[in-house]
Formats: C-alpha cells, sequence, structure tokens
C-alpha cells in the first residue's frame, strides 16, 4: 500500500485512532491497560460528539484538553448510573462549546449544541435538557439533576490540575476556598483541599 493511501485515521478494531486515544487518555489516571480498551458508558456517540466539538472546543483557552480533562474527572471521581450517562457525558462534551467567556458560554453554546446533537439523532427533549445545562452550568444551584452536579464539580477540581492551576493562581485573584466550598460532592472538596495544599507547596 502506498503512503498516498494511507488514512491517517486507520482503525484498530472498528475504532478510529482518535476513538482510541481518547479512550486511553480518560483512563489513564486509572492505570490499568487493559481497562483503557474498554469504556463501557463512554460510548461511540460520545466520541463521535467530542470529535463534533473539538474544533468549537481547540479555540478556548485551555482547548479540547480542558473537555478531556473534564471527562476523565468525572469518570474517575464519580459512578455515574447508566442511566444518567449519556445526559452527563453530552453535557461535559459540550458545556464550553460556546467559547472562552461565560456569556459566549450561556448565548452561543446552546445553539451550537442543539445543532451537533441533531446531527447525531438525539430527541427535543433531551437536546433540551443539555442546553439548559449548557446555559446554567457556571451557577450554582441548591438542588440540580445529578449530571449538573457531576459536571459542576469535575468542572470546579479541574481548576486544581497542574495544567490549569498556575492560570488560575498567576492571573486571577482566584478564591480557592470559595470555590471549593460551593462544591456539591463532600469528597470531591477533600480532595481539592489536598490538591490545593500540593499545589501551593511544591
Amino acid at each position: 500500500m502506498s503512503a498516498s493511501l494511507i488514512n491517517p485515521l486507520t482503525t484498530f478494531s472498528g475504532h478510529s485512532v482518535i476513538s482510541v486515544i481518547l479512550k486511553i487518555y480518560l483512563h489513564v489516571s486509572r492505570n490499568n491497560w487493559q481497562e483503557a480498551h474498554e469504556l463501557p458508558t463512554f460510548s461511540q456517540i460520545h466520541e463521535k460528539l467530542f470529535l463534533l466539538a473539538k474544533p468549537y472546543l481547540d479555540r478556548n483557552d485551555f482547548g479540547a484538553s480542558h473537555t478531556q480533562r473534564v471527562l476523565s474527572i468525572a469518570q474517575t471521581e464519580f459512578t455515574i448510573p447508566p442511566e444518567i450517562a449519556d445526559l452527563t457525558f453530552a453535557s461535559i462534551i459540550l458545556h464550553d462549546i460556546g467559547g472562552s467567556t461565560i456569556k459566549d458560554q450561556y448565548e452561543k453554546g446552546p445553539k451550537i449544541a442543539e445543532t451537533l446533537l441533531r446531527q447525531l439523532g438525539y430527541a427535543n427533549d433531551f437536546i433540551n435538557k443539555v442546553c439548559e445545562i449548557i446555559r446554567t452550568h457556571h451557577n450554582r444551584p441548591d438542588s440540580p439533576s445529578e449530571p449538573f452536579k457531576i459536571l459542576y464539580d469535575s468542572d470546579q477540581l479541574v481548576r486544581f490540575s497542574k495544567e490549569e492551576f498556575p492560570y488560575y493562581e498567576s492571573t486571577h485573584q482566584t478564591n480557592w476556598d470559595a470555590i471549593i466550598q460551593k462544591m456539591y460532592s463532600v469528597k470531591l472538596k477533600e480532595k481539592a483541599r489536598k490538591t490545593l495544599q500540593e499545589r501551593k507547596t511544591s
């Protein structure tokens, strides 16, 4: 086969190279190669959605890598029931699709999300739920849905990551205690406090 005929997205066992890389990335924190090839709740339709969203996400400050980190946190730190997995993953993938600012995310994000979800055949009710989460995901309601809580806490914890912490620490007057206090999960609050201490002393 000539080099000109080789597809850069050639597949392994029916999965694209990008799909395989994304699966491995999402499970790397579990340090289990076998498990990294099987992602039961993150299905092919979510991989397709991520690939559709990636050109939009790459325009943001942290690019699509931010979304991958939030996905990884959600899967590592939460037990996501199958019945809410689709809404949870779709909302995480699309939460920042409108742009880097909250204004753009709230005003432009739902429209872009609706377009991409319709391309994949999602129903109106599902699309409306995703769009509602997108247009409110920086808010902190008292009794939100479980997918909202998972997205919100994962999106807050990612600020403590080695990739994003330096940005928030150096360019913003970040109130870390306030961020931790607003998180829903007690377990993630504790993890955030521990990580903050590590970042401050490193």
